[in-house]
Formats: C-alpha cells, structure tokens, sequence
C-alpha cells in the first residue's frame, strides 16, 4: 500500500464496517496530487461489536424489567407501555450502530468527532508534540468514546492506538486511530512539524 511520508499527496484511510469478526481495521488506501485545501487524511472506526450490541441490550433489559414489575405488581400493561419499550431498543440499537468516530485532516485544519455530534476543531496554536503512541484506555481515560479530563481529552472507539497532540501547558488530545503513524504524520504535516512514532509501523 502507498504511504503518505508528509511528501504533499493525500492519504485516505477508512474504516470499512465489515470488521472480518477480529476487530482489525480495513483500510484502504490511494495517492493522489493535492489540490489546495483537500483531505490529506480520513479515518472512520466504528465500536467494537461488544458495545455495539451490549448497549441496546441493556437498555431494552432495564426497560423490559420495568415493564414486568409493573405488570406483576400492578397487572398494568398496556399496548403504548410494549411500543414505547421497543422503542426505545431501537433507538438505543440506532444510536449504537450510528455511532462512530471520525478523523480528518485537512492542509489547514484538523477535526474529529464522534458521529452523530458536530466536528470538534484541533488547535494548532502552542503544539510542542505530535506522537503515535500506544495508551491504556480504561486506566488513562476511563474508556472509550469521548473522555474529558484535568488537561486531557480524548476522542477514541476502540483499540490501544492512537496519536497525542501535547500543547506547551501540560494539556493534551488523544484521537483514537487504528492507523496512529499514517494519522501523525498527516496531522504534523498540517502543522508544519515533524511527528514523534512510538509505536511500530503498521501494515
């Protein structure tokens, strides 16, 4: 596959849904010439199956166990009580297999957001670091998804990948990525800096 070795031509990494029952990404990749203001970089990564299903589970479990106490208590049932618990399965199954996080870089900017939220703006202002690095996503930011803490934040779906933009007060951003080195050095070429790989190439 082509790279993107910050030589001015566009790399596009996408998430595929089909995750081949291992959770690896499937990227897919082409080079192109750049046109001003183009995508130098895009990635899609869903959540790992577990959550995916997990969520809806749960909340159509809890629902479901409303309902029966309710019934079993009160002998209350009612049609619009059955609609509205399926119901919301199927919004918590939408909003679980919508949800998915998406990286761009651009030749002047870099955004990330997890679908269905706006786009969140990365400030380039002050950057002193831009690493590919390898984290712990319970232990370092209590999870997945989106993770706000004291001069942290971070924006990951799944896997221990991902690049660490460090900013000259202490603070940083962590965007999950299942392709860290392409998406750091997409990232400081935007910036006009060299990018710090602590993490082996990948394939």
């Amino acid at each position: 596959m082509p790279e993107n070795h910050c030589t001015g031509n566009i790399f596009i990494a996408k998430r595929t849904k089909s995750l081949h029952g291992n959770g690896v990404a499937e990227l897919e990749g082409i080079q192109m010439e750049r046109p001003m203001g183009t995508v130098l970089y895009r990635e899609e990564q869903y959540f790992a199956p577990w959550v995916r299903w997990g969520f809806p589970i749960a909340i159509g479990g809890c629902a479901f166990a409303v309902l029966a106490e309710a019934w079993l208590s009160k002998k209350i049932f009612s049609t619009e009580v059955l609609v509205t618990v399926v119901g919301l399965g199927v919004v918590a199954y939408a909003l679980a297999h919508g949800f998915r996080l998406e990286t761009e870089v651009r030749a002047n900017n870099v955004r990330v957001r997890l679908r269905p939220f706006p786009w969140v703006p990365i400030r380039r202002e002050n950057v002193v670091a831009i690493r590919a690095v390898q984290y712990r996503p319970v232990l370092d930011y209590g999870g997945w998804g989106i993770r706000i803490g004291y001069k942290r934040r971070a924006y990951n779906a799944r896997g221990n990948l991902g690049v660490r933009i460090d900013y000259a007060d202490g603070s940083h951003i962590l965007i999950g990525s299942q392709s860290p080195q392409r998406l750091a050095e997409a990232i400081a070429q935007t910036f006009g800096m060299t990018p710090i790989l602590e993490v082996p190439q990948q394939p």
